[in-house]
């Protein structure tokens, strides 16, 4: 018989590599290594969470959520360095969550630290302190379909995970002398904005504006050959 842990097992047994945690006991979820938004809400809605969870990650989104917090200091310091690590905290109300002490207590540490955001999944008004952040309707979302709202969530919290990324295509798109669009399954370039008409309307007028833009590229051209590179002009 061999003896580990005071745990005693017949010869022919082996020990595991790692025992299970005993029963009751929670495993805490590691935190994403990418930007990461943390999710506060009731162990109540669990099941409808987690589809809002899916849809979230489905959409490229890190999460990190737990489940009802067990007064341990293991979970208390992890919630307490996520709230600390995560770029936005999107709280989930309900008729549960706003009545459950922990979500109200994350929920305000999100917002004294700037990144609250918040939806509604239901019609329980929202706790006294959080009515003036404006929150996302998800009430008659079926979670997993995208639509107005769950687009405006989406690209609300691309923006907290990614503020750098949205600021330079926002100025890419500003500074840009043209504009995209799509019409009928196609997409279409013009000036910026769309239908705007020619700087000139006389055929003879245009056709100098022509001469114009093609002496401009010639000129470019003829400036880039003259350049010493280290790979052949020929090719382009």
């Amino acid at each position: 018989m061999n003896v580990d842990r005071v745990v005693i097992i017949p010869d022919r047994l082996t020990y595991p590599d790692a025992w299970p945690e005993p029963p009751g006991s929670e495993v805490v979820p590691e935190q994403p290594e990418a930007p990461f938004v943390f999710i506060p809400y009731a162990h109540d809605n669990k099941i409808e969470v987690a589809g809002i969870v899916r849809y979230l990650q489905a959409h490229n989104i890190n999460i990190w959520w737990n489940g009802d917090i067990v007064p341990r200091d293991r979970w208390r310091d992890r919630i307490k360095g996520n709230l600390a690590q995560c770029q936005a905290v999107l709280t989930l109300w309900t008729k549960q969550s706003v009545r459950s002490h922990s979500v109200i207590e994350e929920a305000g540490e999100g917002k004294r630290q700037g990144k609250l955001m918040h939806a509604k999944l239901d019609s329980a008004p929202l706790p006294y302190g959080f009515g003036e952040v404006q929150y996302a309707s998800l009430t008659d979302w079926d979670r997993q379909s995208d639509t107005l709202e769950s687009l405006r969530l989406l690209e609300a919290l691309k923006l907290k995970l990614d503020p750098d990324d949205a600021n330079v295509k926002q100025q890419l798109e500003t500074a840009s002398a043209v504009e995209f669009a799509v019409r009928n399954g196609k997409v279409i370039l013009g000036d910026k904005p769309l239908h705007t008409p020619p700087p000139a309307n006389n055929p003879k007028d245009l056709d100098d504006l022509r001469r114009a833009f093609i002496e401009l590229i010639e000129n470019i051209r003829a400036d880039f050959l003259a350049r010493n590179y280290n790979f052949d002009l020929g090719v382009l």
